[in-house]
């Protein structure tokens, strides 16, 4: 076995860096590899980092743009959340993902609300009205330190029976 070691310029940031890669069969795979990374290996590792943070940052925001369109086509009058003006901006974008999610799963707005209030609609399994009115009750919350610190572990099984509910 034999590994391939390439002095290699930055064309980011213009540092010299070294690329190495272990465990090539031979000789001729070293070459070869050597002559493929002076071609194709043009940023180091801290810039391959930092462009690959930007890009999930973006996809992030992203994300967050389209959760928001979709909550604000949520019909539901949402109360505005407490805290911190950082804690109020994270805890909006868990809450618009769980619209988002919910509207994903085919979510119907007016039943949920029936739910959440207490009518019983026939059609619907015991397990999704149960998720429907735990879902209403926690949309309302307007903590935005409850929003953060249940981010993702409370409702996950809640929008899954709601949307297998109301099918």
């Amino acid at each position: 076995m034999t590994r391939a070691k390439v002095n290699l310029i930055c064309q980011k940031c213009k540092k010299e860096f070294t690329h190495i890669k272990h465990h090539l069969p031979n000789g001729k795979s070293r070459d070869n590899y050597e002559n493929w990374a002076k071609k194709n290996i043009t940023v180091c590792q801290e810039c391959w980092k930092a462009e690959q943070e930007v890009s999930k940052q973006a996809e992030r925001e992203n994300q967050a743009t389209e959760n928001t369109k979709t909550a604000l086509e949520c019909p539901w009058i949402l109360p505005v959340l407490e805290g911190s003006e950082k804690q109020i901006k994270w805890a909006t974008d868990i809450r618009n993902n769980l619209i988002a999610q919910l509207a994903a799963r085919g979510a119907k707005w007016d039943v949920m609300e029936s739910v959440g209030k207490g009518a019983k609609p026939e059609g619907i399994t015991e397990e999704a009205v149960n998720a429907m009115i735990e879902v209403y009750g926690v949309i309302y919350t307007t903590s935005s330190k409850w929003w953060i610190d249940n981010r993702g572990k409370t409702l996950a099984n809640g929008i899954f029976e709601v949307g297998r509910g109301m099918r």
